[in-house]
């Protein structure tokens, strides 16, 4: 690689650099931009993409406002985002995870990801707040190495380390993401939905910050590795390449930037299962939840969740909270409380009512209690037990009110 560096021009390359990490930075900007556009219809997981696709965005838009020189004339600007470098890390960690797992909250341990930006933050405070002439004179020092925009000794560490640290911490991070995508994929079921966009989208997702944080770490561990413009070519090429590889995977499939990817039907046969993708996802979802109304009593359990019903349909449970919420407009204990209502209301003759006690019907329907029944009822139906249900009207008034 070394030779071939030699034989080509090296201000073409530069060139050439430049222009992928501009491309880059504009993709990444642009799909900031949709997400916060879309940010209130998306999953949670999506505000970490946001800080994980901008601090990637920065990386490429200050090496190309490095390189370029233009960086001269906003020296304010030098080393200022150094603090969201350490956060893109644990940001797609918690993206992936929250994703996965339907998580629309931090867990109270999660703060303890961004510690290493904090500290970073208030080394860098004293540099930040010097005046213009001094980040004008770091700045123009930077110049004089191959490798200057990578030095980063403004703050209490000697130069280098900032970035090999940022390359172990960015593959500590990705054995997480590997090991929660092994957990939660490891139980496909070849005859059901698979959710293989969203597999494939999370496996080039954690490749391309795998391959990005290797090339960092060992760059900056082994410093004789490579001479300094072989080692900044491979290092800004790396960068450039796989966000852009990433920005197309999700400017083509924007679904898969809000969480809820199209699934893959695969319908068993003979010899090989086939692959067909459904024209409306939507529809397909509320179909299964008709026929499952239809068809099954497994909501008549007491404290049947949403967990339950995802793992008896095989739908994630993030996919399931999206239709019901966004589509269906309804939360899942509404949802799970009108189909025991209208079980109530099939199966149970006007005799069998005016012989029925709200308690009676509030544990046949898995109500925890009958309280619980009393305010299902009204909420769901806008009338009390006793007149949707046409029950003896003294068999209401004989229990204790609400």
């Amino acid at each position: 690689m070394i030779h071939l560096l030699c034989l080509v021009d090296i201000q073409h390359l530069l060139e050439i650099k430049n222009g992928i990490n501009f491309i880059a930075g504009f993709n990444n900007l642009l799909l900031i931009y949709l997400l916060i556009r879309n940010y209130k219809t998306s999953s949670p997981a999506s505000l970490f993409l946001i800080i994980f696709i901008f601090g990637m965005g920065m990386i490429n838009l200050m090496i190309y406002l490095y390189d370029t020189h233009l960086l001269e004339d906003i020296p304010w600007l030098f080393r200022l985002p150094s603090p969201v470098y350490y956060l893109m890390f644990p940001s797609a960690w918690l993206y992936v995870r929250m994703l996965l797992n339907d998580e629309s909250k931090l867990r109270k341990s999660d703060w303890l990801h961004f510690i290493p930006a904090i500290f970073h933050l208030l080394e860098m405070m004293p540099y930040n707040l010097s005046s213009i002439e001094n980040k004008q004179l770091n700045l123009a020092a930077s110049y004089n190495n191959l490798l200057g925009n990578y030095l980063h000794n403004e703050g209490m560490l000697p130069s280098y380390v900032h970035n090999a640290i940022r390359g172990l911490i960015g593959i500590i991070y990705c054995v997480f993401i590997f090991k929660e995508l092994k957990k939660t994929f490891k139980h496909d079921n070849p005859t059901s939905y698979q959710f293989l966009e969203l597999k494939s989208w999370l496996n080039l997702f954690v490749y391309a910050l795998f391959i990005f944080s290797t090339t960092f770490f060992v760059s900056f561990a082994f410093p004789k590795i490579l001479p300094p413009f072989a080692k900044s070519f491979l290092i800004e090429s790396t960068s450039a390449f796989t966000q852009i590889l990433t920005c197309i995977t999700l400017l083509r499939r924007p679904y898969l930037m809000f969480g809820i990817p199209r699934p893959t039907i695969v319908i068993e046969q003979q010899e090989a299962p086939a692959m067909q993708n459904h024209p409306n996802d939507y529809n397909k979802y509320i179909e299964i939840l008709q026929q499952y109304a239809e068809n099954n009593t497994s909501f008549l359990q007491s404290g049947f969740s949403i967990r339950d019903l995802s793992i008896e349909l095989n739908i994630p449970q993030h996919h399931l909270s999206y239709v019901l919420n966004r589509i269906l407009h309804m939360r899942f204990n509404d949802y799970i409380n009108k189909l025991r209502i209208l079980y109530l209301k099939k199966h149970n003759s006007p005799e069998k009512m005016q012989s029925t006690t709200l308690e009676g019907l509030a544990l046949e329907a898995g109500f925890g209690n009958r309280t619980t029944f009393i305010r299902a009822v009204k909420k769901l139906t806008g009338e009390n037990p006793s007149v949707y249900f046409n029950m003896a009207e003294e068999l209401n008034e004989s229990s204790a009110p609400v």
